[in-house]
């Protein structure tokens, strides 16, 4: 998980949260990164469905931000409504590299196991697979809307 952490401390993009440090202590890691004072997406999803302009912007920005993980060889592999928070001028933040995967790298998940949120992870990761860059983008789906 260091590896994944440090690499995806490397990514400078206005899209991607950046991280300042990361540091293991008694078998935790700690990632220090910069604040973000604004809403989840999952926050803003709840309140209201987005205006289309809003909503193509949004996904816009995470697709670019994607975009230069990917051509870094990273795999963010948890990319969900709750990882997305924007700040107070709408920029997009992707945060929580911490599942990180190093494409073209050995393979650091135990056989067997899983990480990730389930109802967002590609059938590939499901299972415990080599994931690639498409497993970001797979199975992009919000919760439903609490009545």
């Amino acid at each position: 998980m260091i590896r994944e952490a440090q690499a995806s401390a490397s990514l400078d993009h206005p899209n991607i949260c950046q991280v300042f440090g990361i540091h293991e202590e008694d078998g935790l890691t700690f990632i220090a990164m910069a604040y973000i004072d604004g809403p989840s997406l999952a926050d803003l999803i709840k309140e209201r469905p987005l205006p289309l302009e809003m909503a193509l912007e949004i996904a816009g920005q995470i697709a670019e931000g994607l975009q230069e993980a990917h051509e870094n060889g990273i795999v963010q592999r948890d990319i969900k409504p709750q990882n997305i928070l924007l700040t107070a001028k709408g920029r997009v933040k992707i945060m929580d590299f911490g599942l990180a995967a190093l494409t073209g790298r050995s393979k650091l998940t135990k056989t067997g196991t899983t990480l990730g949120t389930p109802a967002y992870m590609a059938s590939e990761q499901l299972e415990a697979g080599a994931v690639d860059r498409r497993a970001d983008m797979c199975r992009w789906r919000f919760a439903p809307r609490p009545d």
